[in-house]
């Protein structure tokens, strides 16, 4: 691949995904609804956004590949349309367009909550949900992959890749959570433990997820998913691992999953009353109190996918948190 489009560029993960690709020499170009602030260097800009067609096959001219990353990833939206319009709408679109420009590849990604939770077994890329979707950003995301499983039927090249719970440095957006999480513990803004701590989630450092977005464009196989995650750790292996990386002690304060669950409702209530933005929904309290371990030996094994240890990358996460919250204050 030569010349690469990217939507979502100046997400969390695209910019991580621009600096790749710029490092193994390609030409990019990035779809963005305005101008950045911080200007992505050696990228041709095109202001636009999923939603005009006429920009989209413009944007695709000319070029080998396509990265689509945008998404709506975030907690909750006064009119669920936005998840569709943008996960669901926005997809079909941009591989429609694809199609029609004669692109080479297209790499699609989706998410590691399509697989639905692990129950105690970590999923690999064979897993079929058996449960219903419990938020619309899980609804629209496994939508998606079925329409990107209807364009792969009709001769178009895409590549899928789930992330899981990515961290590390960039902006710290609804994308960043745990790192946001992270930050808070530190500062002690943050003490609550969800249950007991033992449910398990994966951790995925956001280099490593950049790198396989590239090597899923380069390496993966027409109409294949890839994991792209990293460690398998309980909450309370979490926190720990922060503590000791950090050489400091935090408590924390165990939250009964019916507790976290009266609590969401009441910040929906809110949210619905006031047009405010709840902490956390009853969805995404019965995702994060499930199980999500997951597999990524077939990244490993078909894109020479590399899991950073997650020892060295919330240490250089944290490190640049100390750095940039010092920065902040030296600025302020």
């Amino acid at each position: 691949m030569k010349s690469v489009l990217i939507t979502g560029a100046t997400g969390f993960v695209g910019g991580a995904v621009v600096r790749i690709l710029r490092r193994r020499g390609m030409s990019l170009r990035a779809i963005v609804r305005k101008t950045p602030r911080n200007a992505l260097s050696d990228t041709e800009i095109l202001i636009g956004d999923l939603s005009d067609q006429n920009v989209l096959a413009s944007a695709m001219k000319g070029c080998d590949g396509v990265i689509h990353l945008a998404a709506c990833a975030r907690n909750w939206a006064r009119d669920p349309r936005e998840f569709d319009e943008t996960n669901v709408a926005g997809t079909k679109r941009v591989l429609a367009a694809a199609l029609a420009s004669g692109v080479r590849r297209v790499v699609h990604t989706s998410s590691v909550l399509t697989l639905g939770p692990s129950n105690g077994i970590p999923l690999d890329e064979s897993a079929r949900r058996t449960v219903p979707p419990p938020t619309d950003y899980e609804r629209t995301k496994i939508a998606a992959e079925r329409i990107v499983e209807e364009f792969v039927r009709s001769g178009l090249d895409v590549v899928m890749v789930n992330p899981t719970r990515i961290f590390g440095p960039g902006p710290l957006t609804e994308a960043n959570s745990v790192s946001i999480m992270v930050r808070d513990y530190l500062n002690g803004r943050w003490h609550l433990l969800p249950g007991n701590g033992s449910a398990v989630g994966n951790y995925a450092f956001v280099e490593d997820v950049a790198a396989g977005v590239a090597d899923a464009l380069e390496r993966g196989r027409t109409g294949e998913r890839y994991i792209l995650g990293g460690e398998n750790l309980s909450f309370r292996q979490l926190f720990d691992a922060v503590d000791d990386l950090a050489g400091e002690s935090h408590f924390l304060l165990p939250v009964p999953a019916l507790v976290a669950g009266i609590f969401s409702r009441l910040e929906l209530v809110r949210a619905t009353l006031f047009n405010s933005y709840p902490l956390i929904t009853p969805g995404w309290v019965t995702t994060l109190f499930g199980e999500a371990a997951y597999s990524c030996a077939k990244a490993e094994s078909e894109l020479g996918y590399h899991v950073t240890p997650f020892s060295t990358a919330m240490r250089g996460t944290i490190d640049w948190l100390r750095n940039t919250a010092a920065t902040a204050t030296e600025g302020a």
